[in-house]
């Protein structure tokens, strides 16, 4: 209104509210926001906004449900995961974090091995206080091995183990063992039967990851027919070679990750049972 008035514009007939919504003397407004005079426009766009929100909101939840019960089925109802901050990753990863829902996740795998443990001897889902487990940080052989978030791979310099950095810690936390299961900061790892399991399996560093032999190829001059070219693409490297791992940057110390000192929360982990480990699975 001063700009107008200043530009010599005559002054916008519009009464327009102003100031806090009117309310009663215990806090409540007078008018609900519902029966607003709102344009049919925004009315129109508010319903279709709330109808995608609600949408991707049960699209979200069906498949952490899916994700869970793939899951349950797969490694068993006795399962472990790190008791990690989420709200720390939202400060990290911002709209990331909300498109995976990590919190919905973690709540669809306890409902899910709960339900299955009702009829069993499985334990559900229990959480492990990262900082006395640090399973990214340690080896199976029991020796600390610090790594920043950015190194993907595990190299032991003590028992000369190496694989995948997420691979090896659900390794690890497969013998997390818990004072109180209801209380995550009683875990502890079982080192003894981590290396005995570790003895047992050796033979795992020495398989090849994927095929050695020669790929076939046609014969000089002659064009592949659909069966010999679907032969051909199916016993070449392996879909985990042929797939670049994701490159995760290094993040700002800080004292929240159970890791190296000054790490910061890294990444979930859902684990599989001591038993799949031992069977080599």
């Amino acid at each position: 209104a001063a700009r107008r008035a200043a530009a010599g514009l005559r002054p916008v007939g519009v009464a327009l509210p102003r100031g806090p919504r009117l309310t009663t003397a215990a806090g409540h407004p007078r008018q609900a926001f519902r029966r607003d005079v709102c344009a049919r426009t925004y009315r129109r766009e508010r319903a279709c906004g709330a109808a995608v929100a609600a949408a991707a909101t049960q699209a979200r939840a069906a498949r952490a449900r899916q994700v869970a019960t793939t899951l349950v089925a797969t490694h068993g109802a006795s399962l472990v995961v790190e008791a990690t901050d989420v709200r720390v990753w939202a400060r990290r990863w911002g709209r990331g974090v909300a498109a995976f829902t990590p919190g919905r996740l973690v709540r669809a795998l306890a409902a899910e091995a709960a339900a299955v443990a009702r009829g069993g001897s499985a334990t559900g889902l229990r959480r492990a206080a990262t900082r006395p487990t640090a399973c990214s940080q340690h080896c199976l052989c029991g020796a600390r091995v610090p790594k920043t978030l950015a190194a993907r791979v595990h190299r032991c310099p003590a028992c000369g183990l190496t694989g995948r950095r997420d691979t090896v810690a659900a390794a690890v936390a497969a013998f997390i063992t818990f004072t109180d299961p209801a209380d995550p900061g009683t875990a502890r790892v079982d080192v003894e039967t981590a290396r005995e399991a570790l003895a047992q399996n050796r033979g795992w560093q020495a398989t090849p990851p994927e095929s050695t032999a020669t790929p076939w190829r046609p014969p000089h001059g002659r064009r592949p027919g659909p069966a010999e070219a679907s032969a051909a693409a199916a016993p070449g490297c392996s879909a985990k070679c042929r797939v670049a791992p994701p490159t995760i940057p290094d993040e700002p110390p800080r004292g929240d990750h159970a890791g190296a000192s000054g790490g910061a929360a890294g990444p979930l982990l859902v684990l599989s049972t001591r038993q799949d480990f031992c069977r080599g699975a």
